[in-house]
């Protein structure tokens, strides 16, 4: 027997403990469900009790009913009682799984600006290897669906939210010129932000979840999605083999084109050159060219058409359109890369961003109002645990009213020592971002989208306004980046628990456990990837998010008359593009991929031209797929994850190699 991580209760089981069991969006976009599953020999595996039987509905709550009858109901007919969830082996799957995923996600984050969400894969090679080791005899039995979601709230809270820091902040301060943090401090302050945002869901999870029953579409997709795994011959072995093949080729790409040994027979270059000239210069120069990275290719494809179509054409208008323009008029200084960047497409590119950000939180003033009102009432409700239904399956709230105030002291504590944040600036943040987070997990609830980035922007602009410390206004940032990504991240997989029958606690608890392990691997993985902060701001990692959060740092330190004639004109322009284009989404929708993408079309103007085009190709190779093979399509985001998380780890290995010297530079 696997020991388990139990906490007693005094619950009967209200049904027999049947073993019964997506995609996260980036900080500043989703997975799609698993297409159909191929045939394969059924393992003696469990049927599923009634109420997850395929054909049935989830639960959800009547009209007429109380939240008193709706939790007696949920306990008697959905509920697991005891059924195996926080295992050992459920946690040390998670642990591996998400740190490995984690990893993957600083490489991408450093290099596009965007992380993955991680729960489907986590699932998938979960699933795909207990399975497979039960099938060949070396364990008794694989997990359950209940412990496989426990283990996939372990994996994304260790290789999703966790990375805010070390992909937008930490990169933002070292290209500013900041000193280098010691990575002790970075591990412990990840893990406390991340912690803080998980506690401020507490409040309102029922609220939310039971009650309201917001859609939480990514919740609502990983519960079908393990519900769907645990049906008889569902063994998704055409899934797993494309994660599995697509790991392989990413990571041997990768290889081959960075290895250095000078006795390797085929290396292959990073980027494919455009044959020919524009305007008397070769089209490198306008940084036009293919680049062959398996991530670029795969992300692009994940993305999709609109997005990748836009960054395209921000970045084709900038280095192709614009820039010669520029130079020749003395405007800029060239057309290379580091000209065209810090004369005008950064400054432009950011501003775009920054105020999509803005007026798109500006919009949300509904949810914003819903997500106080419902902090206010659970912290004031005056609930008694004894004649509380759900009262062994919830968190208590001590953990809520004892726990948020430890871990804010450990935040302005280690803020004030490590950082230099000032007492009353990182209080304000901190009461801030325990609103921010509810209202960020109202809004995956509500739109399956989380606007951690966006509320990021917001405390940037507060605390340039408060003080000039450039420093401080980059970590006070990541304190609402960090917060509000983990609590969306949390409403994410406990809605999926809840209507897979999970007992609460035991979730948050796995969600932790996943935190803690998962900063001290990020960050880790963070100063082996990135040895020297000249290569930040590189083509090795452009690190776009961090360079338009230094920026921001910057303006809000120094003002605008830093910048040259250029630059504010580029600022003037990137703001009125991004409200005109924010109005015109949201007058018109998005019904279709040419209609207007803010977000791509500054993104395309930080990370240049041969990259987006990089993107786009994934994209339109992912939307062929999906119109001539539609009984592939389901492939497309196993083979995604999989080029990500094999480039991703060999570029962890390559630079391990060099910083042992055991590659040459």
């Amino acid at each position: 027997m696997w020991p388990t991580l139990k906490i007693s209760s005094r619950t009967k089981n209200r049904i027999p403990a049947t073993e019964v069991a997506p995609p996260t969006h980036a900080p500043d976009v989703g997975d799609s469900t698993l297409g159909p599953a191929i045939p394969s020999a059924p393992l003696d595996r469990p049927e599923l009790p009634p109420h997850l039987a395929p054909a049935s509905d989830f639960f959800h709550a009547q009209a007429e009913e109380s939240h008193r009858q709706i939790d007696e109901r949920w306990l008697r007919d959905v509920f697991q009682g005891d059924a195996p969830q926080l295992t050992l082996r459920a946690t040390v799957t998670g642990l591996l799984i998400g740190c490995i995923l984690g990893v993957s996600n600083v490489y991408v984050g450093l290099k596009i600006g965007w992380a993955t969400g991680v729960a489907l894969t986590a699932t998938l090679l979960s699933v795909l290897v207990w399975r497979g080791s039960t099938r060949f005899g070396w364990t008794r039995s694989e997990l359950s669906a209940l412990e496989t979601n426990c283990m996939q709230s372990t994996a994304s809270a260790a290789g999703f939210s966790v990375t805010a820091v070390v992909v937008t902040a930490l990169p933002a301060h070292l290209m500013s010129g900041g000193t280098p943090i010691h990575a002790g401090w970075l591990m412990l302050w990840s893990a406390l932000l991340c912690t803080l945002g998980v506690l401020a869901f507490l409040p309102v999870k029922r609220a939310m979840i039971h009650y309201e029953e917001l859609p939480f579409p990514s919740g609502l997709a990983a519960a079908q999605l393990v519900r769907g795994l645990y049906q008889k011959g569902n063994d998704l072995v055409g899934q797993a083999k494309a994660l599995g093949v697509s790991m392989v080729v990413g990571a041997l790409l990768k290889w081959q084109i960075d290895v250095t040994y000078p006795w390797w027979p085929a290396r292959i270059p990073a980027s494919l050159s455009v044959p020919g000239t524009f305007a008397g210069r070769p089209w490198v120069e306008y940084t036009v060219a293919l680049n062959l990275s398996a991530v670029h290719l795969a992300a692009g494809a994940l993305l999709g058409v609109r997005n990748t179509l836009w960054m395209t054409l921000g970045a084709a208008v900038t280095y192709v359109g614009l820039a010669p323009v520029m130079a020749s008029r003395g405007w800029i200084d060239g057309v290379d890369w580091n000209s065209v960047q810090f004369g005008f497409a950064l400054w432009c590119g950011t501003a775009i961003i920054i105020s999509t950000s803005v007026v798109a939180l500006a919009e949300q003033g509904a949810t914003v109002g819903r997500a106080m009102l419902h902090l206010w009432r659970q912290l004031h409700s005056g609930r008694e645990t004894g004649t509380d239904p759900l009262a062994d399956i919830e968190p208590p709230a001590i953990w809520f009213r004892l726990g948020a105030p430890i871990v804010a002291a450990a935040v302005l504590l280690v803020g004030h020592t490590a950082f230099g944040l000032p007492w009353w600036i990182s209080t304000l943040v901190v009461l801030a971002t325990l609103l921010f987070a509810t209202v960020s997990a109202r809004a995956s609830g509500e739109t399956d989208i989380s606007p951690a980035g966006p509320l990021a922007r917001v405390t940037q602009l507060g605390h340039g306004a408060l003080a000039a410390d450039l420093t401080g206004n980059l970590m006070a940032a990541s304190i609402t980046a960090t917060g509000a990504a983990s609590a969306s991240d949390l409403s994410v997989r406990l809605k999926c628990g809840y209507l897979l029958g999970a007992k609460t606690r035991l979730q948050v608890l796995a969600q932790v456990i996943g935190v803690v392990a998962g900063s001290v691997t990020v960050v880790g993985a963070f100063y082996l990837l990135v040895p020297s902060a000249d290569l930040l701001g590189s083509t090795t990692f452009p690190a776009p998010a961090a360079r338009s959060w230094a920026l921001t740092a910057e303006l809000m330190t120094s003002g605008l008359e830093v910048l040259s004639t250029t630059a504010r004109w580029a600022v003037a322009v990137g703001v009125v593009v991004a409200v005109a284009l924010t109005f015109f989404e949201r007058r018109f929708g998005i019904r279709s991929w040419w209609m207007p993408s803010s977000f791509g079309l500054g993104m395309g103007m930080i990370i240049g031209a041969g990259d987006s085009f990089a993107l786009l190709l994934g994209a339109l190779v992912a939307l062929a797929v999906r119109r001539t093979r539609a009984d592939k399509a389901g492939l497309i985001t196993p083979v995604s994850s999989g080029l990500i998380a094999g480039e991703s780890l060999m570029g962890l290995l390559v630079a391990a190699l060099l910083a042992l010297g055991m590659m040459p530079d």
